[in-house]
C-alpha cells in the first residue's frame, strides 16, 4: 500500500550535512551525493555554496538567518526548506531542513531522505515524518504559495525572514 496523503519531513541536522569535504586538508567542498539525488528527485535547483556562505556569514550575529522555501521547477507542490536561525549556544550549526512531496512520491522519498538522515547524521537529534510537521511547526501550507501569496496570507512567525525560490530565483521575501 502506497501512502494516502502527501508527506512533509521535518529534521534537524549539522548544516555540514548538506556537503561533503574530499578530504581532511582540502577548504574545498561539494554537495553531499545524498542530498543532490534528493533534491533531484523532487527536481528542486538549490545553490549549497550560496546556503553554506549566507550561514558562515551570519555566525554571531542577532538576524543569523533566514527560512528558505525552494520550490520544484514543475510545481509548488514539492519544495526543500531550510530553517538556518540558531541560538545563541549551538555550537554544532544545527538547522531544520525539511522536505515536501505529493502522496504518488511520498514512498520514494521517504526512502531516500531516511537514508540520507541515516547515512549523514552521526546523532539522532529530530525526525519527523506526517501529513503536516511543517505546516505546524511553520503555521503555513507552503505548497499553496500562489493562494496564499495572492491573498497576503502568509504567517509569519515573529523575528524571522522567509525567502522563496523557484528554479534559483526569490520569487518573495517577506519579514516575520
Amino acid at each position: 500500500m502506497g501512502i494516502v496523503w502527501d508527506l512533509e519531513i521535518l529534521m534537524m541536522i549539522p548544516i555540514s550535512n548538506i556537503i561533503e569535504y574530499p578530504n581532511d586538508f582540502d577548504d574545498n567542498y561539494f554537495e553531499n551525493h545524498l542530498f543532490k539525488i534528493i533534491r533531484n528527485y523532487l527536481n528542486i535547483e538549490i545553490d549549497v555554496y550560496e546556503i553554506m556562505n549566507h550561514v558562515g556569514y551570519n555566525v554571531g550575529r542577532r538576524e543569523n538567518g533566514s527560512v528558505s522555501i525552494y520550490y520544484a521547477s514543475d510545481s509548488f507542490d514539492k519544495y526543500i526548506l531550510f530553517d538556518t536561525y540558531r541560538g545563541a549556544t549551538d555550537q554544532l550549526d544545527i538547522i531544520n531542513i525539511g522536505f515536501s512531496c505529493p502522496r504518488n512520491m511520498g514512498v520514494e522519498l521517504r526512502k531516500l531522505v531516511r537514508n540520507y538522515y541515516d547515512e549523514t547524521c552521526e546523532y539522532n537529534i529530530y525526525y519527523c515524518e506526517g501529513t503536516n510537521p511543517i505546516g505546524y511547526k511553520y503555521k503555513n501550507d507552503f505548497k499553496l504559495f500562489e493562494a496564499l501569496n495572492k491573498e497576503k496570507k502568509f504567517k509569519t512567525i515573529e523575528g524571522k525572514r522567509y525567502l522563496f525560490y523557484k528554479e534559483g530565483n526569490m520569487l518573495l521575501q517577506l519579514e516575520g
